[in-house]
């Protein structure tokens, strides 16, 4: 399994009921100034929240922000690096969590979340409490860090749930395999499954 598609397994794993993934962007959550120490994977926005999944030596890290904790989230690139900036908490004092994304495709997802955290705001959303995170997810501003990855990983063929529509898991699936997530191969299977033929 791909990076890309072991991080959107494990987002997939922790999002809410009614919560969607509406763009996601490759990047490496910076914790210190080793690159070795550093996780790849995918940031992804959904309508509730920014959610970093990434692994270094099969380790995995989970970072999420829930939208109404953004404060602002800044793009700048230069000619050797680029850093993507999400400030959360207290205006006053607010904690910074810094990327490196994949620099042609950041600026979409800057524009993507600051809209996300624009609607938040003005449509008062507030974070759901009534599912608790699993055990895996992070708190909202500091990375976690899970054991190595010693059993499989899951599956990246999203499963059919009982409360959406068929259309709607046909929509999840080909968006996968747009963004690379899913092979042609498994595209067809989960389409298949998804059709019950």
């Amino acid at each position: 399994m791909t990076a890309d598609k072991k991080a959107l397994a494990s987002i997939d794993e922790i999002l809410h009921d009614g919560e969607k993934v509406t763009a996601t962007l490759r990047a490496v959550l910076s914790l210190s100034n080793s690159s070795y120490a550093n996780p790849t994977g995918l940031l992804a926005l959904s309508n509730e929240r920014v959610i970093f999944a990434g692994h270094v030596r099969h380790t995995l890290t989970l970072v999420t922000h829930p939208l109404t904790d953004i404060l602002s989230v800044d793009f700048e690139r230069s000619v050797l690096n680029s850093f993507l900036r999400l400030r959360t908490g207290d205006a006053t004092a607010p904690t910074v969590t810094t990327f490196r994304p994949d620099p042609g495709h950041a600026q979409a997802f800057v524009d993507a979340v600051t809209a996300a955290v624009e609607h938040a705001r003005t449509a008062g959303l507030s974070t759901p409490s009534a599912s608790p995170a699993p055990a895996s997810a992070a708190p909202a501003s500091a990375p976690a860090s899970a054991a190595p990855a010693s059993a499989p990983p899951p599956s990246a063929t999203p499963a059919p749930s009982t409360s959406s529509s068929t259309a709607d898991e046909l929509a999840k699936i080909a968006d996968l395999h747009d963004r690379g997530a899913l092979t042609d191969e498994e595209f067809a299977a989960a389409k298949a499954k998804i059709l019950g033929t």
